[in-house]
This record gives structure tokens, sequence and C-alpha cells, in this order.
């Protein structure tokens, strides 16, 4: 599934930045973790840019980045650090926000690490 075809109904693409969108808490997790693998492979600025619909889903996506930058930075060092790049492109956030974010539960980065892991077959 490339990016634009994330989860796209009635030509609205549901941004996986964005939780409340789906239906379902197994939806939405499988689209963000097929759209960061896929990004774990081929970082791209414009593809976090047009999934940004609100200031909510710009901190989402600016963490999920660095999540995802950290995630694979022993397997893929060269996409890892365009990953940062892109993270503080989208919002460059401070510390204090982004373990705020972290804290604030809204992804269950084990899970979604475990999940990449497998998808980009690092073990």
């Amino acid at each position: 599934m490339d990016n634009m075809t994330l989860y796209s109904f009635n030509q609205t693409v549901i941004s996986p930045f964005e939780k409340e969108s789906f239906a379902q808490y197994r939806d939405w997790e499988e689209s963000l973790v097929e759209f960061m693998a896929e990004q774990a492979q081929n970082p791209n600025l414009l593809s976090w840019q047009q999934l940004v619909t609100s200031e909510k889903a710009l901190d989402n996506a600016s963490c999920c980045a660095r999540i995802l930058a950290n995630s694979i930075e022993y397997y893929y060092y060269k996409q890892s650090r365009k990953l940062v790049q892109i993270s503080d492109q989208l919002k460059n956030i401070t510390t204090d926000e982004f373990n705020n974010w972290i804290r604030s539960g809204w992804l269950d980065i084990p899970s979604v690490e475990s999940s990449l892991h497998v998808l980009l077959g690092c073990s």
C-alpha cells in the first residue's frame, strides 16, 4: 500500500495522525505502522505534511517521526537521520513537549516498534 491510498473512503484520506477518525483502534494502529514502515525505508517530508490535518496531528506526526527515527537507527541509519530532520521540519518540539506527548499515551510505543520491526525484517 503506498502513502496515497491510506484508508481512503469517499475520496477522503484518513490521516494516521488522527486516531479519532478511525472506527477501530486496530485499523488506526495498522494504518500508522504501515505508513511508518514505508517512511523507514524512504523518508519523505511531503508524505508526512500531506497527512497533517490539525495542530494536534502536527504534534503527533512530529513525535512519530522522532520515535521512528530512534526505532530504526541501528538498521537504517541514513533514513533515521532524515526522519530526525523531518520531525524538526514538521515542528521543532522541545524535550519537555516530547516527553509530555509520550506520557499522554497516544501511542503504544512498544507495540508499534514491535510491529515495525516485524514488517521491516529487523531482529
